[in-house]
């Protein structure tokens, strides 16, 4: 049997992260002849990337658990994915899903997405709990087929890889199908040793200011909450290119800059107009200006700790900035955009990412630790961009490229803002949950909605 040891970090140790991370990749398949070809492609690129990296194929386990520890992530073989099984699941979703038209129809509506029916496991904030009979998978991936198209789940243990991890899988993947051969650095970094990636602070050296990952223990309850409860509510918004290069001129004024930033980047403009205005939408139905709103916005940190991109464990740190509704309301777009460029810089260093993860490796209970910290579901929004994926580029063979990418409808959770990857054409799509009415005052927000335009 492998012996996959060299996988356990201490960066993916944070016991919340239990849970799965999904991307959902829509293609047209016109033809439905085309299934046996298109399952046959998939499963020999499901093998030629489970041969170079073996882990894929493993199980998640949690060791030394017990009062007031949390235990240890690791991976260990299991059979049941491994040689000559797969992690690929095919499935005849036809009688089961809207067509492939109908999902077009309505713009990828997470309501027209059934996890239970699409996805191979359940997806962040919901946990899970493994047992001998059911393991914890790595990585799973779900070819759906449907009518007139296939929708294709990659889900991936949010311990072992995050975000930028499962976008590298999935390139692999692409890669695979279209008849490419991996890179000797997507095969050395793929299998890197995690045991030692992240230098801990020596015994002279300060601990950073952690506090706003710090959040109640929920080893003290007993048991962690499988299923959280429902939140909110989901929607797809798309700011179009000529829109996000408004927004990116109009917070380019550097006469509201914060003195210690001389640029931002158009992640920086929409992350800021979208705090901007769900805070506005909260602030007209609270009626409560001095309420603070925290906004954490998650950063991979490769390059900070100078790791390859290709590495695909977890590396994930965050940047925090907090003001009042009307404080929000009040500041000028650019200046909240270079607050958030100023707080990115500064608080995602070398030294803070090391200190982060020392803390992490000397605290027991890791459910005291979370990124975020603790979040206020009526004021906070958590913040995750992969913008940058070129992924509607991807080429997988037989059936080309992605036509939409969007996420299963999985259970909400208020406070949260993802940026899906850049369209061919320039969009962004972001998929926003929060409480219902918050919801309808944000589409009712005229300012939103010269930007925004719902999907669905």
């Amino acid at each position: 049997m492998d012996d996959f040891s060299n996988y356990q970090d201490i960066f993916g140790q944070l016991r919340l992260l239990k849970s799965y991370s999904h991307i959902l990749l829509c293609f047209p398949v016109a033809d439905s002849s085309l299934r046996e070809s298109i399952t046959e492609a998939l499963e020999s690129a499901t093998v030629k990337v489970t041969a170079v990296f073996p882990w894929l194929t493993g199980k998640v386990i949690n060791e030394g658990s017990g009062p007031g520890n949390s235990g240890l992530f690791k991976i260990a073989s299991c059979p049941r994915w491994a040689p000559p099984n797969t992690i690929l699941r095919v499935k005849d979703c036809s009688d089961e899903c809207p067509s492939y038209a109908e999902i077009l129809k309505g713009d990828g509506s997470p309501q027209l997405l059934d996890p239970e029916i699409l996805a191979p496991c359940v997806a962040f904030p919901q946990s899970y709990q493994e047992t001998e009979s059911d393991p914890a998978c790595v990585a799973a991936i779900q070819a759906n087929f449907i009518e007139g198209g296939l929708l294709l789940d990659f889900a991936c243990q949010h311990n072992m890889m995050d975000a930028s991890g499962m976008l590298q899988f999935v390139h692999l993947v692409a890669k695979a199908m279209h008849g490419e051969e991996f890179l000797p650095v997507e095969i050395k970094e793929g299998n890197q040793d995690r045991r030692n990636m992240v230098r801990l602070l020596g015994p002279d050296e300060p601990f950073a200011d952690h506090s706003n990952f710090q959040r109640p223990s929920l080893l003290k309850s007993q048991k962690v909450p499988q299923v959280p409860a429902h939140q909110g509510e989901w929607c797809f918004f798309r700011f179009t290119a000529q829109k996000l290069a408004e927004l990116k001129s109009i917070a380019s004024d550097p006469a509201a800059f914060d003195p210690s930033v001389s640029f931002i980047s158009t992640n920086d403009a929409v992350t800021a107009f979208i705090w901007k205005r769900i805070s506005a939408a909260r602030l007209r139905r609270l009626n409560n200006p001095d309420a603070f709103s925290k906004f954490t916005r998650a950063v991979d940190v490769r390059s900070t700790l100078g790791v390859a991109p290709e590495y695909m464990g977890h590396m994930v740190y965050n940047s925090f900035s907090t003001l009042t509704f009307q404080e929000l309301d009040q500041a000028p777009l650019s200046f909240l955009a270079s607050l958030m460029r100023k707080n990115l810089k500064n608080d995602v260093t070398e030294h803070a990412v090391r200190s982060f993860v020392t803390l992490l490796a000397n605290t027991p209970d890791k459910t005291t630790l979370m990124y975020g910290g603790d979040m206020n579901k009526v004021t906070d929004v958590g913040f995750t961009s992969i913008a940058h994926s070129k992924l509607y580029s991807a080429d997988f063979g037989i059936i080309g490229k992605p036509e939409m990418i969007r996420r299963p409808h999985f259970i909400p959770k208020t406070t949260t803002v993802y940026l899906f990857p850049k369209t061919e054409s320039g969009d962004i799509e972001s998929l926003i949950c929060v409480s219902e009415e918050d919801m309808k005052e944000l589409k009712a927000d005229e300012e939103w909605s010269d930007y925004a335009k719902v999907m669905g």
